[in-house]
């Protein structure tokens, strides 16, 4: 399942300017997302650097 949340991320950030009112369209060079289930929180990490 982490899987398909990585690539929902990749998606989004791909969609940010349509998906977030009054934000311009942002020109991605690179974007990745990590996701890791995480046993210290009731959920997950994840991590989304972008260039």
């Amino acid at each position: 399942m982490l899987r398909v949340a990585e690539v929902a991320g990749t998606m989004g950030g791909k969609q940010t300017g349509t998906l977030i009112p009054l934000c311009h369209p942002l020109a991605l060079d690179a974007l990745t997302v990590e996701c890791e289930a995480d046993a210290e929180l009731p959920g997950v990490r994840v991590r989304a650097p972008t260039r």
